[in-house]
């Protein structure tokens, strides 16, 4: 199991800024009904921070990945079989390119990244230099 990089999990809280914007307006002209609304909706945004900080970004069993990304619902499945190469970008950014599909690129942190190296090298996934 290897987690989102710290940048991207931070990155998240941005979603709680037009929630400070929506303060001020609150506080001056205060009603109860539009502070409900306003605690709810910033519950709500947190929790989705937290919950989606939470929930690991790459996992493995003997049979492939399974990408946990932000735009889909499910999970993504890619097969050891089905991934061609794989490249290191930077220290924390990696290229997984498909046989049958677009290249996933992938940010984590450097421990992470050397596991999942480790992991390809097992599975005989070749590395090249892009």
């Amino acid at each position: 199991m290897l987690n989102k990089h710290p940048i991207v999990r931070a990155a998240h809280h941005l979603f709680l800024l037009p929630f400070a914007a929506a303060l001020w307006p609150l506080i001056i002209n205060f009603r109860i009904l539009d502070f409900i609304i306003y605690s709810s909706g910033f519950s709500l945004i947190l929790f989705l921070i937290i919950y989606g900080n939470h929930r690991p970004l790459l996992t493995s069993d003997g049979r492939g990945l399974h990408l946990h990304l932000h735009h889909g619902r499910e999970v993504e499945f890619h097969p050891f079989g089905h991934i061609a190469n794989y490249c290191l970008m930077r220290n924390s950014r990696i290229s997984i390119t498909l046989k049958n599909g677009p290249p996933i690129i992938l940010f984590l942190r450097r421990n992470d990244l050397e596991k999942l190296i480790g992991l390809l090298a097992v599975e005989k996934i070749p590395a090249y230099k892009g």
